[in-house]
């Protein structure tokens, strides 16, 4: 059972609608759907809010996984991603757009380099970026500069995702999908805070297209414990 549908479960067992949810949390419904069905994961500040209003605490949302592991003493809120996660993703560097649209990828960084994630049945399928710059919208809150942005390769994109784009190259790029037409993709590289910037490309120059899923905030000195700084 993934976070999401626990989530789901939680908020029908108190017979809370999505519409509550929503306004309880200041999201839009849209977005509590896409966590709930497992579209999106929430970072730690949605934890929190999830947890506020559905009057459980966020260890509540790992009770599984800290059962198995035999993680027994309690979990603080504020350090859900560093205590509760069981298990790590790649992190393979940081990434910036500059005015014209075009990414520019920072990979000088321990090719062994990880950071704690909890665990999800999809787990060999995620890896980390940092986005260096304010870029695009990610449920209702912008990205910004710093943010660890996790992204999912075994989920299919869907109009307005924010997406990871490897080519074949092995050049990387971050976007939002915009329109598929079958033999390209149209990506566009901003969102309502900057002039909106579209890329097209081939499929057959694409290697793989990743979902973004989640995104938080991690502090220097984590940033240096984990390698992800030299």
């Amino acid at each position: 059972m993934h976070i999401g549908e626990r989530i789901r479960k939680l908020r029908r067992e108190r017979d809370l609608t999505q519409d509550y949810m929503a306004e309880k949390m200041g999201v839009s419904v849209a977005y509590i759907s896409k966590i709930e069905t497992g579209r999106s994961d929430p970072d730690t500040e949605l934890l929190r809010r999830f947890a506020t209003a559905l009057n459980v605490s966020v260890r509540d949302f790992f009770e599984d996984e800290l059962k198995s592991s035999g993680v027994q003493e309690t979990q603080e809120a504020s350090d859900a991603y560093r205590t509760i996660a069981l298990g790590s993703i790649p992190f393979l560097g940081r990434i910036a757009a500059d005015a014209s649209g075009k990414d520019s990828f920072d990979d000088d960084v321990s090719p062994m380099a990880t950071i704690p994630y909890f665990k999800t049945r999809n787990q060999r399928d995620l890896f980390a970026i940092e986005l260096a710059t304010q870029s695009m919208l990610f449920g209702d809150t912008p990205i910004l500069p710093g943010d660890i942005c996790v992204f999912d390769k075994s989920k299919t994109p869907q109009v307005g995702d924010v997406v990871a784009v490897e080519m074949k190259t092995k050049e990387r790029l971050v976007k939002i999908f915009f329109h598929d037409d079958g033999d390209t993709i149209e990506f566009r590289s901003s969102n309502k805070y900057v002039a909106q910037q579209h890329v097209t490309l081939r499929k057959d120059r694409i290697a793989s297209i990743a979902v973004l899923v989640a995104k938080f905030l991690i502090g220097d000195e984590q940033k240096r414990e984990y390698g992800l700084t030299k």
